[in-house]
């Protein structure tokens, strides 16, 4: 295995608008925002993460750990990377190896060969396994992201028939690869809505949600819910209402 080792800095960025951010520490602050919102006590200070996994065609898989997070990342057309899944990893060997399904592929079937991957921060660009050490990069939140995903939350809310319950929307960070958005009927969380943003643009609906109904909400929901620092606002149903009258 090759070993590459890059320790990311821990430390506060100044504010940042959506345009403003790069992906040199594309992983670091990825680690940083999953320690926030999946852990399930509050982040007691960085700790320097040993992320091992695989670069194979445009996909990236690697799990970190103390943190045992499964991460997924992709190449673009352009070569570009983006983030676009973080889980809680399931047995020891969990997110080691990229599964491509290549083997449901004939042999004489012609392979596409994307471009190479570039601008993907701490990540390497030749295929392979990899062991980086990272340290997940603290960041001061971003009222224009924060701002752009209250906006996205609404819309997809009204766009489904705007149930009667209460939205929370985060304080979102430059270079967060997703946010959530917290939905509560009747005093209880029901859902959990997770947006991607990449490249500093917010997605305009969820590409995953979390439900108390399915038992897989995240670790540590209600200590969230009442931590307000990582709150950005919230809608009310009844406000929403008089607002349309």
């Amino acid at each position: 295995m090759r070993r590459l080792v890059l320790i990311a800095a821990f430390g506060l960025l100044p504010l940042l608008d959506a345009q403003s951010t790069g992906s040199a520490s594309l992983v670091a602050d990825a680690l940083d925002w999953y320690s926030t919102w999946f852990g399930p006590m509050p982040p007691a200070g960085a700790a320097l993460q040993t992320c091992r996994g695989e670069l194979k065609a445009n996909l990236y898989r690697f799990r970190c750990d103390p943190l045992s997070a499964v991460v997924d990342a992709v190449t673009d057309g352009s070569g570009q990377c983006s983030i676009v899944s973080m889980r809680p990893a399931i047995s020891p060997n969990d997110g080691l190896r990229v599964q491509t399904l290549e083997n449901l592929v004939p042999p004489n079937v012609p392979r596409r060969k994307g471009p190479a991957p570039k601008d993907c921060g701490e990540l390497p660009a030749s295929a392979g396994s990899f062991e980086l050490k990272i340290m997940p990069r603290a960041r001061i939140a971003s009222e224009a992201l924060s701002n752009d995903a209250r906006t996205a939350a609404l819309h997809y809310n009204a766009q489904g028939g705007d149930e009667p319950c209460l939205l929370r929307f985060p304080n979102v960070k430059a270079g967060d690869p997703f946010f959530h958005v917290y939905v509560e009927c009747h005093g209880a969380l029901n859902a959990i809505w997770e947006f991607t943003i990449n490249h500093g643009k917010v997605a305009d609906f969820p590409h995953w949600s979390y439900t108390r109904r399915k038992g897989d909400l995240p670790p540590g929901v209600e200590r969230r819910r009442n931590s307000s620092e990582l709150w950005f606002g919230m809608s009310r149903s009844e406000d929403r209402t008089d607002s349309k009258r």
